[in-house]
């Protein structure tokens, strides 16, 4: 089963898995997010969430640039509210 799956959602497709780099007020956090193939990064962000969150895997969060991780997990959700910026590795 892929790492996105809803039996409801019409949406339902191949998906890859983009590495991001997310910028909050506090933290640094890379990992991968799931986008349906063929669908931009931005639109997936602009059109293509329904909540409030974007969902992460492999995560690493970091206080600063070129530090050390202060976490890592495999899974997380971030509130779109608290996002900066986002960018694509």
């Amino acid at each position: 089963m892929p790492f996105y799956y809803n039996a409801a959602d019409s949406k339902n497709s191949t998906r890859n898995f983009v590495p991001v780099t997310v910028h909050t007020d506090q933290y640094i956090i890379t990992g991968e997010i799931s986008i349906r193939t063929g669908v931009r990064l931005t639109d997936h962000i602009n059109s293509e969430i329904t909540g409030k969150f974007i969902a992460l895997r492999n995560v690493k969060v970091y206080l600063q640039e070129n530090s050390s991780p202060i976490n890592e997990c495999e899974f997380m959700n971030i509130n779109l509210d608290k996002i900066l910026f986002l960018y694509p590795n």
